[in-house]
Parts: structure tokens; C-alpha cells; sequence
């Protein structure tokens, strides 16, 4: 008997239990109150699904997701690509929608770390077919929106843009992807991979985070190991305390768009702000987007004494105390 009345409450929960299930799906409704997008990866399973649609307010419940997917027996039938959910949609709606699946996820794009915006704008017009004229506006004037998502930005790039800012990574992209996206996915970055070291600029260092970030993307241009990068930053930093030149071909290269080892005499007569043979002090912003490794060496300098530097076509840097020795070995390597 006791059996027999077990078997019934069990039957008549099962059926309450489905019934409510089967209705909440419906009623369940996103507490989102606009659109939202969402990237939902190869391989990724149920339960990491649910995470991320309820981190991202699509859903009000993981654990509730995760059963009316059991339920429809949709385990396995949720696909990659990317979703645009409406405002209030339903439980039942977005397991529907994961299981016809979305745009689809675009080839992995690298862009190299320490690259200027001209040579990302390149390979975005290259590999997405993003206009580079398109990227470059973006980046030159941010718009109010980039300003909007990402407080943190400085003032300074009002005049400068936002080269410095695009950190070079391993992006997966959209094929129909945008300049506006791609610039937020680099500024996402940026700031979980560039800023915790900015911000960690010790105390008395006589630059702020942006000026930080620009000696960093002229030290990455002028030399490439960790050594003599924190020696040429106690050069720079020594020369821009006592009100010298900086003297950098790399700066020079940035204001003619040019590419070479070492500038010519009609080059170093650039009129503009970033050439820094003509104007004391720092440019107005970056000339390159530099690597974490820069951004640490520039905040470590080495002690030393010299003034002066110049690295021959090998890359081999020859560091000199004097101008008289500088002129020496610059006529030695180069002829002049």
C-alpha cells in the first residue's frame, strides 16, 4: 500500500514538476531592458553557457536554464556564434535561438604587439576588409561612446587618439566586425593586460600614465632587449629632466610615415610635434602600441651614465657619456 501511494506522489510530482518547468520557460523572461550581444564559443558547455548568459542578463537564472535544457533534451544541440537577444525574451526563446545558432565566429586575427594603428589598420583592411581610412578616423577622434565605456582614458587623447592604447593580441572577430568593435575589443584588453602595470607606476616617477605609455612606445621602437630598454629610459628620462632632445629617429618616423633605421637630414626637419629632434620634451601621445614587457622596463630603469646612444644596423646598441664620443662611434658605424 505504501508502495502504491509512493508511485502515485512520485507520478503526480514528476507531472508538477514538468508543468512548471514546461511554464516557466515562457514566462521567464530576460531582465535585461535593451539589447545585448553574446559570444558563445566552439566547445563550450552547458553550464558555462548559463554563466555567461546570466553574467550578461539574458537570463535571470543559470541553474533554471541549465534544467529546461535537460528538459528539452538540448544538451548537445546549442551552437557557437554570436547572439543579439531582445529586451524581456524568454527562457524557451533563447535555448531556440542557441539551438539554430547565430553569426558565425570569424578566424582568429593577430595583431603583432608593439604595432603602430597605421600597421593594425593595414591588417584589418587586409584580413576583415574594415576600411583603413574607416579604423584610423576612429582612432585619431574617439568617439563619445569609446569615452563612455572606457573611463579610464586620459584626457590627453583628445589631441592624441588612441595610439598607445590597441593592445596587440589574438582577437576572434566577426567577419561583419567594425572598426567601433574591433577598437573596444583592444581597449578591453588594454586595460586587463596594459593598465595593472601602468597603474603600478612607482611613487616620485616623474611622468604620469600617459606620458609612461609614450616613452614606452619610443623605447620599444628604438631598442629590443629588456636591458637596454631600461637603460635608454634613464637616458630619456635624464635628458627630459634637464630640458634636452630627445633625439629620436623613432618619433621622427612616426610625423613621415616612413620606415627606416635611421633618418635622413631632410627628415629631422619635419615640422610636427613628434619630431623630436626639432621639439623638446615628449610628443603628444605614443607612436606604437608597446608590449607589457616595455611598460615594465620603462618603469624600471636602469641607473647609468650615459647621454647618449646609437645602435647599428645588426641592432647592437653602443651607449657613450659624451657628445664627442657619441660623434666618434656614430662616424665610425655610419660614416657620419
Amino acid at each position: 500500500m505504501m508502495a502504491k501511494t509512493l508511485s502515485q506522489f512520485l507520478t503526480i510530482f514528476f507531472l508538477f514538476f514538468t508543468l512548471t518547468l514546461g511554464v516557466f520557460q515562457f514566462v521567464w523572461v530576460a531582465p535585461t531592458a535593451r539589447e545585448r550581444d553574446v559570444t558563445i564559443g566552439r566547445g563550450v558547455p552547458v553550464y558555462k553557457i548559463a554563466q555567461l548568459l546570466s553574467d550578461r542578463q539574458i537570463i535571470s537564472s543559470a541553474l533554471l536554464f541549465r534544467a529546461v535544457v535537460r528538459f528539452k533534451k538540448a544538451d548537445g544541440a546549442l551552437q557557437a556564434g554570436v547572439y543579439r537577444f531582445s529586451p524581456h525574451i524568454s527562457l524557451a526563446a533563447v535555448i531556440d535561438a542557441l539551438k539554430r545558432g547565430g553569426r558565425p565566429l570569424a578566424a582568429m586575427l593577430r595583431i603583432p604587439e608593439g604595432s603602430s594603428s597605421k600597421e593594425i589598420a593595414r591588417v584589418l583592411e587586409e584580413r576583415m576588409r574594415i576600411p583603413e581610412a574607416e579604423f584610423l578616423s576612429l582612432v585619431r577622434q574617439p568617439n563619445a561612446e569609446l569615452r563612455a565605456d572606457f573611463p579610464w582614458l586620459p584626457d590627453a587623447i583628445n589631441r592624441a587618439g588612441l595610439e598607445g592604447y590597441l593592445f596587440g593580441d589574438t582577437y576572434e572577430l566577426l567577419e561583419e566586425s567594425r572598426a567601433q568593435e574591433v577598437v573596444q575589443k583592444m581597449l578591453r584588453t588594454f586595460s586587463k593586460k596594459a593598465l595593472p602595470v601602468l597603474l603600478k607606476i612607482p611613487k616620485g616617477y616623474p611622468l604620469n600614465l600617459h606620458e609612461t605609455l609614450t616613452l614606452a612606445s619610443i623605447v620599444e621602437r628604438e631598442v629590443a632587449t629588456w636591458e637596454d630598454r631600461r637603460i635608454v629610459t634613464d637616458i630619456f628620462l635624464r635628458r627630459l629632466r634637464y630640458g634636452m632632445a630627445l633625439q629620436a629617429d623613432s618619433t621622427v618616423n612616426y610625423a613621415t610615415g616612413k620606415n627606416v633605421s635611421r633618418a635622413s637630414f631632410t627628415d629631422l626637419e619635419t615640422p610636427s610635434a613628434y619630431n623630436t629632434y626639432k621639439v623638446r620634451g615628449l610628443p603628444p601621445g605614443p607612436i606604437s602600441n608597446p608590449t607589457v614587457l616595455t611598460l615594465w622596463a620603462v618603469i624600471q630603469p636602469i641607473a647609468n651614465p650615459y647621454w647618449y646612444f646609437l645602435t647599428d644596423p645588426e641592432g647592437h646598441v653602443y651607449y657613450s657619456q659624451t657628445f664627442a664620443e657619441h660623434t666618434q662611434k656614430k662616424a665610425a658605424i655610419y660614416g657620419r
